[in-house]
């Protein structure tokens, strides 16, 4: 259940044609927030205009109007623009996810939904949404209540700062823990450079808020998968004036806002905010900025992967003297020369190719081996080991024979192959949620060849040989998911039996 700890019930609205996507969503999230579901892109406009919600969970591929749409439209009006969407999608190709955040999605989650994954993400962005609107409040408060307890209880005071810290990483989802990494290098580099304990200490917290100010930039800014404007970034830049500003407060620490402000300046003069050189660049920002690009370039980032320890290596020697400080340099070399091993903390996003050998070798499915369809560990997992819910999604999708498939055999019979490409999306997720591994496999490929059908610039292959994929294949998956759907209805009444 969601669980969210700022004394409100959150509004969400969830969109999606698949009934059974819904029901996992209103289990998943019980009574933690208002949920409303609705099944159509209009429906969800209607809705909004007339209701108030914290966050909207939109499918893609609806029939009519589809998500993309539905999202343009949101952020056409100056009520509904600010709204923010996570998107719903079983597509895993890198364009979807880059269109989505293009249009002003603020994340994804995929289908089959996994439920932790999906408590997880709606927490994050609904904490997100809640810190924004009341963002100068809440740094304030923050900052005072970090003051109060540093005259106190030093021990408060860091658990304080790392909290901040991690709200600040949150923003970020390619960021997790860049914070707290930052500081433990910069402490290490201190360390090295002979610095006192308490120099150390004070380091580490400056390297712990140097980002701080990320919390006055928009997520859509920080998440951006493609290249940046000349606008945006501008605004990324802001990020250090902010901090500086957000941090000046603290009376009692007034070194703090230093890393904020000072760890983009660069060791020739040429960074920013300030155009500071050489030493006239204070000593613990030149400690962080060479601690912060290493974690960057050992990082995944939303718009590379992660780099080799030879390709970091060489860059941090390249920037000696001109992005960086030498000294602090020549011991992060020295950091690295010692880690052997080098642990990458990251992996890389997935790079599915669409298409890939879609039409070349393929065999009916009719030939393939009779065997269990239904794989109800899978579907296990998918409910999150939760066997009632289990057999509830199980009913939900036997239900679909009656309206959902017959309408996609009406798509085929008409040549609506936009249509039929919505409904094998939707056959491609309902069906793993509830342990068809091998009816999503199939229905997959059929989405892969409507799709190549549709935009042929994009698929394997050309119109017609995608055309017969889906002519010599389409029989062969409606009967799969009848067989499927007769052995997950023969399972259950086996199940009600036993009670």
């Amino acid at each position: 259940m969601l669980d969210f700890e700022y004394g409100v019930t959150p509004k969400i609205l969830a969109v999606d044609d698949a009934e059974l996507n819904l029901v996992v969503l209103q289990r998943i999230i019980g009574d933690g927030a208002d949920l409303t579901c609705v099944d159509s892109g209009q429906a969800a406009l209607d809705y909004l205009s007339k209701h108030t919600v914290d966050l909207v969970l939109l499918d893609i591929n609806m029939p009519g109007m589809g998500g993309f749409e539905v999202l343009a439209r949101m952020k056409s009006q100056p009520e509904l623009k600010d709204i923010p969407v996570i998107i719903l999608t079983a597509e895993v190709a890198p364009e979807t996810e880059m269109e989505g955040f293009t249009a002003g999605a603020v994340d994804f989650v995929k289908k089959p939904f996994i439920p932790k994954v999906v408590l997880l993400r709606i927490k994050r962005v609904l904490e997100y949404e809640h810190l924004q609107k009341n963002l100068m409040y809440e740094v304030k408060r923050q900052t005072r209540l970090a003051e109060e307890r540093l005259r106190t209880s030093e021990r408060l005071f860091e658990e304080t700062v790392i909290a901040l810290a991690r709200a600040i990483d949150a923003k970020d989802k390619y960021t997790s823990g860049h914070s707290q990494r930052v500081a433990g290098y910069s402490r290490e580099i201190a360390k090295r450079a002979g610095k006192s304990e308490d120099e150390q200490k004070a380091i580490y917290y400056m390297g712990l808020l140097h980002d701080v100010g990320k919390i006055g930039i928009p997520l859509e800014i920080i998440n951006k998968t493609s290249g940046l404007t000349d606008e945006e970034y501008k605004t990324i830049k802001t990020h250090t004036v902010i901090g500086s500003g957000i941090l000046e407060s603290i009376e009692q620490f007034p070194e703090l806002l230093i890393g904020a402000r000072s760890h983009h300046e660069r060791y020739d003069g040429k960074g920013y905010p300030d155009g500071l050189m050489g030493n006239a660049i204070p000593e613990a920002a030149r400690i962080i900025a060479v601690a912060d690009a290493y974690d960057a370039m050992t990082s995944k980032r939303s718009y590379r992967s992660i780099l080799s320890q030879a390709t970091v290596r060489a860059e941090i020697e390249r920037g000696r003297g001109r992005q960086f400080d030498p000294h602090f340099a020549n011991i992060m070399m020295k950091m690295m020369d010692e880690d052997v091993e080098f642990r990458l903390r990251g992996t890389e996003a997935p790079t599915a190719e669409y298409w890939k050998n879609l039409i070349k070798g393929e065999s009916s499915l009719m030939n393939q081996k009779k065997e269990k369809l239904m794989d109800i560990e899978l579907g296990l997992q998918y409910s999150g080991g939760q066997e009632a819910l289990f057999k509830e999604l199980l009913k939900v999708f036997c239900k679909m024979k009656a309206d959902k498939w017959p309408a996609m055999r009406k798509a085929y019979a008409n040549g609506d192959w936009d249509s039929y490409e919505t409904f094998a999306n939707t056959m491609k997720s309902t069906s793993l949620t509830v342990g068809g591994r091998r009816l999503s496999e199939a229905a997959k490929k059929m989405e892969s060849a409507c799709k190549a059908y549709i935009a042929p610039a994009f698929g394997e292959g050309n119109k017609a040989d995608s055309l017969k994929y889906i002519q010599d294949n389409h029989e062969s998956l409606m009967k799969l998911c009848d067989d499927f759907i007769a052995e997950a209805e023969e399972w259950l009444n086996e199940e009600i039996s036993k009670d």
